[in-house]
């Protein structure tokens, strides 16, 4: 089961630099689309398996042994916020990181000559990087409260 967890967590980093590199790809002068589309797909199946894994891991190992110690802890807000936090706005990131690359598959070309889609694709872009790392930090937090 600590497999889960740790793909979870890699998966997870994959998908931020996805993230990431979709944002930058779009703020550049002269966007790359096709590494620009790739990197948006490869955001949304990395959202997908932490999702998957994630909950795995949360049934199996962390609702039933860890969530108990941290509530009984020193730091039981740990849970009750960043945990619940964490659960309910990573549920954005998989639907979110979908419409991007959908956007980006089906605007093709017009997406280097209008700006007004460009802007969009790209602050939906900043919306799943800022989500994705704050999911990732309230991981960190959890994880130390144990």
């Amino acid at each position: 089961m600590q497999t889960l967890l740790l793909t979870h967590i890699f998966i997870g980093l994959c998908g931020i630099v996805a993230s990431y590199i979709v944002l930058m790809g779009l703020l550049k002068k002269e966007v790359f689309l096709r590494r620009v589309k790739t990197a948006a797909f490869f955001a949304f199946l990395a959202y997908l398996i932490t999702w998957i894994t994630g909950g795995g891991y949360y049934l199996n190992i962390y609702g039933p042994i860890i969530k108990p110690l941290i509530n009984k802890g020193e730091y039981p807000w740990a849970h009750s916020f960043f945990m619940e936090t964490k659960e309910h706005i990573f549920l954005f990131l998989p639907i979110i990181s979908f419409v991007i690359w959908l956007a980006l598959i089906s605007s093709n070309e017009h997406i280097i000559k209008n700006d007004s889609l460009r802007r969009s694709i790209m602050l939906l872009a900043a919306l799943s990087f800022a989500i994705s790392v704050a999911v990732a930090l309230f991981g960190v937090v959890v994880s130390g409260a144990k």
